[in-house]
């Protein structure tokens, strides 16, 4: 760690003399740091190093690599340890990082010096809350990320994750996760074991019937469970889907008889595909109020047989029937002129008269 996130009061030397100043550090601080870094790299000259103990001479502790920010956290630098910087911390004769930087007179850091080292080793850090360089941290094809990705999936606190013994703690922690689980899958053959009898009852299945009986058995184990349940919510889903489609298939056929029979009955004209239509769509959606409204409808043209009625049923109606429909379906009450027909008929005996002169059917 570079800097640590947030707003810091450190013991530093400014100038070259003591001084205390703030430090302020968020996200915006990587861009300046990162291009100083790469100016330096990319000029020729001097590299830049980290050294020891801010001496600004001696032998190099590491070599810079790149920046990088981690939200929450802090500022990063990556590096390539040399061998005396991974023997210093492996045999933990240096256990901190130390900056060195350029500070803008808001407390905001501006970049890396423009020449000599970015930073040292050192046992007595000015940042408080900085990390703890771990011997881990000196691995090559891991260099900084192990203790933090164990951090950030909740194994490990930040305080533990800076710590040296961090690898111990996760290891131990680990370790009692392997331990506990048969409590765990217990508990989890249990709730889904539930979810498998929910569904069984909610389409009336036998657990033997879709071959599910191992998955329910008091000894069962997460594989066992796992294999089937997938699949058998699969089924049972089809068998829902397939019980509402016959559902709605038999409604169909029940209302369609219905009409049938108010046909049969001389109730509806053969012939007015729309009135039909719409008697079926009344005895589908609402059964009991259909049959309850056509047993008291008359017969269009009473002791004329079904015959007779769709011989004689003209399609041209100029009566005052049409005006009273067509008023209906103005004012809402009804939302078709065939519905609108039949309300008018059904409360109206004197256009219901008319509607018979006017299509042959007095008798």
């Amino acid at each position: 760690m570079y800097f640590p996130e947030g707003t810091h009061t450190i013991q530093a030397k400014k100038n070259g003399k003591p001084a205390v100043v703030t430090v302020k550090v968020d996200a915006s601080v990587l861009a300046s740091f990162q291009s100083g870094l790469s100016d330096r790299i990319d000029r020729k000259g001097a590299r830049p190093i980290l050294d020891f103990d801010h001496l600004g001479k001696g032998k190099a502790s590491a070599l810079p690599k790149a920046f990088r920010y981690e939200p929450g956290v802090g500022l990063f630098l990556d590096v390539e340890w040399t061998s005396a910087g991974r023997t210093a911390i492996e045999g933990k004769e240096y256990s901190y990082f130390s900056p060195d930087f350029l500070l803008g007179a808001d407390g905001t850091p501006t970049g890396i010096p423009m020449r000599g080292p970015v930073g040292s080793l050192v046992n007595d850090p000015a940042f408080e809350t900085i990390q703890r360089i771990a011997a881990s941290d000196t691995n090559e094809d891991n260099p900084h990320e192990s203790m933090s990705i164990l951090n950030n999936i909740g194994l490990l606190s930040e305080n533990e994750a800076a710590k040296e013994d961090a690898e111990q703690v996760a290891a131990a922690r680990i370790k009692a996760f392997k331990d506990e689980p048969a409590s765990v899958q217990a508990a989890a053959v249990t709730s889904l074991q539930a979810t498998i009898n929910d569904a069984l009852k909610a389409v009336d299945g036998d657990a033997e019937a879709v071959g599910v009986s191992a998955a329910l058995a008091p000894d069962a184990t997460v594989e066992t469970v796992g294999k089937v349940f997938g699949s058998l919510i699969v089924a049972c889903a089809q068998s829902v889907k397939s019980a509402a489609d016959a559902k709605v298939e038999a409604a169909k056929a029940t209302a369609q008889a219905s009409v049938d029979a108010l046909v049969s009955a001389g109730k509806i004209p053969a012939k007015n595909e729309d009135l039909k239509a719409f008697w079926l769509g009344q005895f589908a959606s609402d059964p009991e109020a259909a049959a309850k409204v056509t047993a008291s409808m008359p017969q269009i043209a009473p002791g004329l047989t079904t015959k007779e009625l769709d011989a004689s049923v003209s399609a041209a109606d100029t009566t005052d029937l049409d005006a009273a429909a067509e008023k209906l379906v103005a004012d809402g009450t009804c939302t078709t002129i065939s519905a609108a027909r039949v309300e008018a008929l059904t409360k109206n005996p004197e256009l219901y008269e008319q509607y018979q002169i006017a299509n042959g059917l007095e008798r």
